[in-house]
């Protein structure tokens, strides 16, 4: 489900529809002993293509497990 939402940076996308998007649907789901942030954490990286996957694996490091921060 994560993967059929996925965000490449294209024209008709906004980034914070996609995030708003993502965030309802980690809200939906439950792994045992993880918190939703951790999920969030998990999920994310599949959620994005392109452009986007580049510019999080350059800015996952810098920002120290901190997803408003993100």
């Amino acid at each position: 489900m994560v993967q059929e939402q996925s965000f490449s940076r294209v024209v008709d996308k906004d980034l914070y529809t996609h995030l708003r998007e993502f965030e309802q649907l980690c809200s939906c789901q439950t792994i045992a002993l993880m918190t939703q942030e951790n999920i969030k954490w998990k999920l994310f990286p599949l959620s994005i293509l392109g452009r986007a996957k580049q510019w999080y694996a350059h800015s996952v490091g810098g920002i120290n497990g901190n997803w408003e921060e993100l």
